[in-house]
């Protein structure tokens, strides 16, 4: 039990709910001012664009849009989460993460020349995954849900692994780390 009232778990986890609460906040950010500059933009377009309303098709499409990206966008910040939260330091967290995507551009850049064990390479490498399911944010002709599915499916079970285990890790750590000392128990 901390100070604080709350035991370690809770803890945690409400740290975990702000931070992804955060990253929401800024892809919905992002989408509104999207929007309005859009608005902006065809206000002062020498072309007439009629504005139709969002309905549909299209509403779907850039609601499943979003939803990608946040999910994407929470993959890095639950690497730097579970690094900061090991290591007991912000700098490193966000080093780490930095680095480790530095790293896996240079390694899926190598795996391109290595055939089938190349793909597999890249296939278990986070942003080389994510990069695969964010090729589905596209406008144009949509893929129906079996062929995104068959497409983005190792992916997502690579990426959930990869959730799963980092924020099981943190978890374990944080909540049998001795806070005084810095020791597991």
């Amino acid at each position: 039990m901390l100070s604080t009232g709350l035991d370690r778990t809770q803890y945690l986890l409400a740290k975990l709910i702000v931070l992804v609460g955060f990253t929401i906040f800024i892809a919905v950010a992002g989408l509104v001012t999207g929007c309005l500059s859009a608005l902006v933009v065809s206000a002062f377009s020498p072309t007439t664009i009629t504005p139709e309303p969002v309905e549909g098709s299209v509403l779907w499409m850039s609601m499943a849009m979003l939803v990608r990206t946040i999910g994407m966008l929470c993959l890095p910040v639950v690497l730097a989460f579970t690094v900061t939260v090991l290591s007991r330091s912000q700098t490193l967290g966000l080093s780490i993460t930095l680095g480790y995507f530095i790293f896996d551009i240079l390694v899926s850049s190598v795996s391109a020349f290595m055939g089938n064990a190349g793909e597999i390479v890249r296939t278990l490498l986070i942003g080389s995954s994510s990069t695969t399911i964010m090729q589905l944010n596209r406008w144009g002709q949509p893929m129906t849900l079996t062929e995104s599915w068959s497409t983005v499916a190792p992916n997502v079970l690579v990426l959930t692994t990869y959730v799963v285990v980092l924020l099981f890790g943190c978890w374990y750590v944080f909540t049998h780390r001795d806070i005084t000392s810095g020791t597991s128990s």
